[in-house]
């Protein structure tokens, strides 16, 4: 069969328009109807202006795993005689970042300190007793919610903040927290985390 030079230039123009649209397409391939591991970063993650949703993710569950093993070396908790309260008490997002994604990894924190070692050697964590309160109203219950012995317990608290550059290109991240004795107002141990993005 003869081709033209026309044709030959037309079908050269196919594939490499082709080409470049199958290039543009940065979707993970295969029929996953649309999901992917929650591990996976995508152009989406890069270059948006909120932090990286993956290493948020790991973030958190880092930062709960060293706060559970730095607080089981705290003289204060190591001494008590009694089973120690941990409230979660305020975190503020100083951060770009959305109010959604914030409580996300607020809740991770939360969740990693309550599956570690750090609650099953004897530490018990609740809830803030303002949300109890909302809730039980909302459900209709009835009672008294439970009071603990002040001096067994600690108030955890934080602040997650960003150092911007270039316009937003690089984020450092950090992530300050304090446990506060609600007896005698004492700090009694402070740590700052971090992760750095480049967008």
């Amino acid at each position: 069969m003869g081709w033209s030079r026309g044709s030959s230039f037309l079908c050269v123009s196919v594939m490499v328009c082709g080409g470049l649209v199958g290039g543009c397409n940065t979707a993970p391939s295969g029929h996953t109807g649309g999901v992917i591991d929650s591990r996976t970063r995508t152009g989406a993650d890069r270059y948006d202006r909120a932090a990286d949703s993956v290493s948020l993710v790991e973030f958190a569950s880092d930062v709960g795993q060293s706060l559970s093993a730095d607080f089981m070396s705290i003289p204060n908790i190591q001494q008590s005689q009694y089973r120690v309260i941990l409230e979660m008490g305020s975190i503020q997002n100083m951060t770009q970042t959305p109010s959604s994604d914030f409580a996300a990894i607020q809740r991770r924190v939360f969740l990693t300190l309550q599956q570690s070692d750090f609650v099953r050697r004897g530490a018990k964590i609740v809830e803030r007793r303002d949300r109890v309160d909302r809730d039980a109203q909302l459900a209709g219950a009835t009672g008294n919610v439970a009071q603990y012995a002040v001096g067994d317990t600690y108030f955890l608290q934080g602040t997650f903040s960003e150092l911007s550059r270039g316009g937003g290109v690089q984020s450092t991240y950090l992530f300050d927290f304090t446990l506060t004795s609600a007896e005698s107002r004492e700090i009694v141990y402070a740590r700052q985390f971090e992760f750095k993005q480049f967008r």
